[in-house]
């Protein structure tokens, strides 16, 4: 998949990202073959079938045959042969076997997988411009042509005989990444536990509707090692790539694995704490019920009696000086017997608050004292309105 696509497109912009400046003379492959030879490995895997997308045809050799490609099992074994002269004191393994109580050459390895990267196009740009092998077969429209003998000169000379076809790189990520169903609800493209927006699809009103061309369940392709995005092909032909909603931009750069990791925590916790919330609703659920059971007969105690009118009289005092009583209660100011006892080595003296009956004798004094004011403004007013 990876191989493919860095295959057809540009390498000045792939060495690029590595910190190495080319010409795109220096390495002018950004093509597709019209064929790939395969050894009955990955390319004879199913998701092999999306070649035929783009104009690629898959030949597996049959098992053992090897030899029906020596050009790259040879060059396999000059590349690592090459890569062990350089690298022997820094890491690189032996064509041999390890034998008990030969050192061990990981111990002495110091480069990282984006160092072994800039090598490795180094050592391709320099086999671009090395002499071919005296074995080769030079063919007499060659020689008329005047080809450079080297891997470039030929790659140059061959990529005039129409063997080379370019395609976009979004029709090539889109056959050439993984596919799988996610469905379109009104908050994106739910897929893996994320979901997916795009402008285009936001304008045309796709989770509005919860569908995408009529179909609510449709396929995507994406990269696992980075779930930032997704691609989804529209039946119109177009290709459409949607980014993670804002919710979900802490997944950004991920790899699948990690997000599969973070989910799995996610629902092994959450199934934990349900089974564990019953419990704490069972002992909430008792609690208030002896609670309830406790508040009823106190207020059965305390209202014996009573007349309906009695309880229902001055309710509104009655809660505002319960409120004050409680707020003095948890004031900061509030001393404490410790306290007193700390600060003059003797108990202090603490004011005792009225308890509910002298409360409510403290609501009704007050009552009477507010209706005398209010039938002395009143006498006031209506003298006041006579002499006028």
């Amino acid at each position: 998949m990876v191989a493919i696509e860095n295959t057809a497109t540009n390498k000045v912009e792939f060495c690029r990202r590595y910190g190495i400046e080319i010409e795109e003379s220096d390495w002018p492959c950004a093509h597709l073959p019209s064929m790939i030879s395969g050894d009955r490995g990955e390319l004879k895997a199913r998701m092999s079938e999306n070649l035929v997308n783009i104009k690629v045809n898959v030949a597996n050799a049959p098992s053992y045959r090897g030899d029906l490609k020596p050009f790259i099992e040879q060059h396999f074994r000059l590349t690592n042969k090459k890569i062990r002269a350089l690298f022997t004191k820094f890491g690189a393994k032996p064509p041999k076997l390890i034998e008990r109580g030969d050192k061990d050459p990981e111990r002495d390895a110091v480069m990282t997988i984006f160092e072994f990267t800039q090598f490795m196009i180094m050592l391709i740009l320099t086999y671009n411009k090395s002499a071919l092998p005296k074995g080769y077969f030079l063919t007499q429209e060659m020689f008329e042509d005047k080809v450079e003998l080297t891997p470039l000169g030929v790659w140059n000379w061959n990529r005039g005989k129409k063997l080379l076809h370019q395609e976009p790189r979004d029709l090539l990520r889109y056959n050439l990444l993984p596919k799988e169903g996610a469905t379109v609800t009104r908050w994106g493209i739910k897929w893996q536990g994320m979901f997916y927006a795009s402008p285009r699809g936001i304008k045309e009103g796709w989770f509005v509707e919860g569908c995408i061309d009529g179909e609510k369940k449709i396929t995507l392709s994406y990269d696992p090692r980075n779930v930032s995005s997704i691609f989804i092909r529209l039946k119109d032909g177009s290709l459409e790539q949607c980014v993670l909603t804002d919710k979900y931009k802490e997944y950004e750069g991920l790899h699948l694995e990690d997000v599969k990791a973070l989910m799995k925590y996610k629902k092994e916790q959450l199934d934990k704490k349900k089974k564990e919330e019953k419990q704490h609703n069972a002992v909430l659920n008792a609690y208030s019920k002896q609670l309830a059971e406790n508040a009823k007969k106190e207020t059965k105690d305390a209202t014996k009696g009573m007349s309906y009118y009695e309880k229902q009289k001055n309710k509104r005092e009655t809660r505002k000086a319960e409120a004050r009583t409680r707020a003095s209660e948890h004031a900061w100011t509030t001393t404490s017997n410790s306290n007193m006892e700390d600060a003059f080595g003797q108990k202090g003296q603490v004011v005792e608050f009225p308890s509910k009956s002298e409360t409510n004798n403290l609501v009704e004094q007050q009552s009477e004292i507010q209706k005398r004011f209010s039938s002395k403004i009143n006498n006031r007013r209506r003298n006041r309105e006579s002499l006028e």
